[in-house]
């Protein structure tokens, strides 16, 4: 039972980060001035930034699609989705320890963030230790090179047979 609320927080906690990130990332992409989210460019006064194009660019990749990456391995018990999910953990906390200091400014979402990535961090630990998904240590990562390598040559050759048959 208690495995289920720590799977239910965390679901939620990279859904909200995700769902989030992305169309805020994608605004700043295509309106580098930030006005289209209520941002002025004096924001970044004491960044390295010119504008929000770098920053929505990772803003919409690091913390929306890979938020949404991560969820989805954790909802279809993808094998290492704890170490997703300390991953995402991660990055989170570094995103906003780094604006943090480029921006010069501590607000509430920032507090939310913060908090989100620790308990990712922290949660992705308890998932590891604890999880039903069997982790396999000491895998070869040339193992699994191989077997993709080797189910995509088989599928190009039954491709190439069908292709064949089919004339």
């Amino acid at each position: 039972m208690k495995n289920k609320w720590w799977k239910l927080l965390t679901i939620l906690v990279l859904a909200i980060i995700g769902l989030s990130a992305l169309p805020a990332g994608y605004s700043f992409m295509t309106d580098p001035s930030g006005a289209g989210i209520g941002l002025t460019i004096e924001y970044l006064r004491y960044s390295p930034f010119n504008d929000y194009w770098i920053p929505g660019l990772v803003l919409f990749w690091v913390n929306g699609v890979m938020n949404i990456l991560a969820l989805l391995a954790m909802l279809f018990k993808f094998k290492y989705y704890p170490q997703f999910v300390i991953l995402q953990g991660f990055l989170l906390t570094g995103w906003i320890a780094i604006q943090i200091i480029m921006v010069r400014d501590f607000n509430f979402l920032h507090f939310f963030c913060l908090g989100s990535g620790l308990w990712l961090m922290m949660a992705g630990t308890h998932f590891k230790r604890n999880c039903e998904v069997k982790i396999y240590k000491n895998v070869n990562p040339y193992t699994i090179w191989f077997v993709i390598h080797i189910f995509y040559i088989r599928k190009k050759r039954v491709l190439c047979i069908a292709e064949r048959t089919s004339r």
